[in-house]
């Protein structure tokens, strides 16, 4: 801490732009402290963390490089984490619908395909975006090729992250360490609704 110390012991603010910092991996994870941007201090590396509130939130600019937390509570990364919990090869996000009947074309029998519109499952999709569905029995060893209202398209949406996962409540104490294990500047994405500002996925 220095003259500029915030009154949260270990925290201090960054000289020139007023981001506050967190000296520690928990407390910077968990974003102690007013603000969008903080970080947390490793050795002499200052990590990065932005948080952006929608897809078309200007701070997703800044993926490039990036390690990415994709967050749509209800309910893309919530069901993507319960699918690979019970044992899919893997959840593959698309944009569209097209798209997704393209994917699992080319993929062939082990793929299943799932999605949603105005929160109703796709006609002709053998999956919603329902996390009840995806249970071990349906899902285990098939590779998943999904497509939502909002949160596929936010992974998408992502130009030039270094890496991309889906965090929900589910998983968040994995994800924040998987993020702060790459050694990369973090930014946290909120997939919001329709672009705009959505609560659960703040508070997420």
């Amino acid at each position: 801490p220095t003259k500029n110390s915030h009154a949260l012991s270990g925290t201090f603010l960054l000289k020139g732009d007023g981001r506050l910092f967190i000296a520690g991996l928990q407390r910077g994870v968990n974003g102690v402290g007013a603000g969008r941007s903080w970080g947390y201090r490793a050795g002499i590396t200052i990590v990065i963390i932005e948080v952006a509130f929608s897809r078309l939130d200007p701070a997703f600019r800044s993926a490039s490089g990036r390690a990415v937390a994709v967050i749509d509570v209800i309910r893309a990364t919530t069901t993507i984490t319960i699918a690979l919990h019970h044992g899919c090869a893997g959840v593959i996000p698309v944009r569209t619908l097209s798209e997704a009947r393209t994917v699992v074309r080319r993929l062939g029998g082990g793929a299943l395909l799932a999605g949603e519109r105005g929160a109703d499952k796709v006609v002709g999709f053998e999956l919603g975006n329902s996390p009840a569905e995806y249970g071990r029995e349906r899902v285990k060893g098939k590779t998943v090729v999904l497509t939502t209202t909002n949160g596929t398209r936010t992974f998408q949406a992502a130009p030039g992250a270094q890496a991309i996962i889906a965090c929900s409540f589910l998983n968040v104490s994995a994800a924040a360490r998987w993020l702060t294990g790459t050694g990369l500047d973090i930014l946290i994405v909120c997939a919001g609704q329709h672009g705009r500002f959505c609560l659960e996925d703040a508070v997420g």
